[in-house]
């Protein structure tokens, strides 16, 4: 063929309007096409807008800094223990254990402190500005011991330059991301291996500033839960009690969602269940119920042996007597990170999807508006990871949900400080 990619273009653009010129369905495909160009524009403009803000705030910063830096400052006493108690803060993990008092530019610091973290406090306080001398009363512990005020904390890795932080600031986003975009244009452009390597490159960096999440995050490494999160909620005009019990209760996500193909219960909150995957394979997940507070809370998440770390949780709200506001939030870590959310999402196959087929389906039954489904129809893959609690065989006295279909939007990788 002479021609091969003008010939694949062709097919293509075929394709595409067979899809969306369908006699039947074409309508509503151009119309959920339209809605969510219109939602992305919103998106766009609000997060043009953050960065814009983002960007002025920290130019002005960096003017009063620069003028500052040859200006003497002797600032009042109150005014300079705010400053050093604020630098405290990033390099101690006990900063309530420490108390400090000004007078005159010189610092007198009394209290606790972890003999690692020591150098570090007393080199952060001598940069403050306006601090002309520091004094150290403090109690040095080469650990925490049984010494109250140094139980529990956080460590503190200091002041670090924005892009070594697990997020980065809007500017620093919209600036790399641009980078990474002429990266990627160049390796289109010339298609050399420096080129490819500029390339990959700069997809990391558009990755990276779309999703904003770290490396791990990014590429699904390290097998933490907390990942990619995902988030919904729905409105249903039931008693919360009714409510939560179907919901709460694992059994009944069987009848609620065609993703999951079966559960065992493994007792104590523990179950297994198998989970369909896009192409006819199947996933298995181990679960654990880890926190029921009755008609308000339900938190779940994933055993070591999982296929997919993730956990979630969701709330109920009870609004009136007839009506119960259901919250449902999830951060799962899947093989390939954000790459292969962005997979699912595009085939409609991800944790997103399935909660809000639950809580359509729970909408549906509970108010009494269930579309029936065929029966010995074929089940299809929805989630393949994680949404919702563990599903199966019905038990004694549980309510039966009857099968109802409903469309569900694709999910999205969740956009930090944006």
């Amino acid at each position: 063929m002479a021609h091969p990619i003008s010939f694949l273009k062709g097919v293509c653009c075929g394709a595409g309007l067979m899809y969306f010129m369908d006699p039947e369905r074409g309508r509503r495909r151009r119309s959920l096409l339209r809605d969510q160009c219109v939602h992305y524009c919103h998106k766009a403009t609000r997060a043009a807008e953050v960065v814009r803000r983002d960007a002025q705030n920290r130019l002005q910063g960096t003017v009063a800094e620069f003028r500052h830096a040859f200006q003497h400052d002797e600032p009042a006493d109150d005014v300079l223990t705010a400053r050093v108690r604020a630098k405290i803060g990033r390099y101690v993990s006990h900063p309530s254990a420490i108390d400090v008092d000004a007078s005159g530019g010189r610092i007198t610091m009394f209290g606790s402190v972890l003999a690692r973290e020591l150098d570090g406090l007393l080199a952060a306080v001598r940069s403050v500005r306006g601090v002309g001398e520091v004094q150290s009363a403090l109690r040095v512990h080469d650990d925490a011991g049984a010494t109250p005020d140094l139980q529990g904390g956080v460590e503190r890795r200091g002041e670090r330059y924005d892009l070594m932080q697990e997020y980065w600031s809007p500017t620093s986003r919209s600036v790399l991301g641009a980078a990474g975009l002429g990266l990627m244009a160049t390796c289109l452009g010339r298609r050399t291996p420096s080129s490819m390597l500029l390339g990959t490159l700069g997809l990391m960096l558009t990755s990276r500033a779309m999703t904003n999440l770290d490396t791990f995050k990014l590429l699904g490494l390290g097998g933490r839960r907390r990942g990619i999160n995902v988030q919904t909620g729905l409105v249903i005009n039931a008693p919360i009690e009714k409510v939560f019990e179907l919901l709460s209760d694992p059994q009944n996500y069987s009848r609620l969602s065609d993703s999951i193909e079966s559960v065992e219960d493994l007792g104590d909150g523990r179950y297994h269940k198998t989970v369909r995957l896009p192409g006819g394979a199947e996933a298995m997940l181990s679960e654990r119920i880890v926190s029921v507070q009755p008609n308000e809370l339900v938190r779940w998440r994933s055993e070591p042996d999982s296929f997919v770390p993730y956990a979630g949780a969701a709330w109920f709200n009870k609004l009136d007597d007839n009506r119960t506001e259901v919250q449902v939030c999830m951060s799962y870590n899947p093989p390939g990170g954000v790459f292969s959310h962005l997979a699912a999402s595009a085939a409609h196959m991800n944790p997103k999807m399935l909660m809000d087929e639950v809580l359509m389906r729970t909408k549906q039954h509970l108010e009494g508006s269930q579309p029936s489904r065929e029966e010995g129809g074929e089940r299809t893959g929805a989630a393949a990871s994680t949404g919702g609690h563990p599903a199966g065989s019905e038990p004694q006295g549980s309510p039966r949900v009857e099968g109802a279909s409903s469309p569900a939007q694709a999910g999205e990788p969740v956009i930090h400080n944006l």
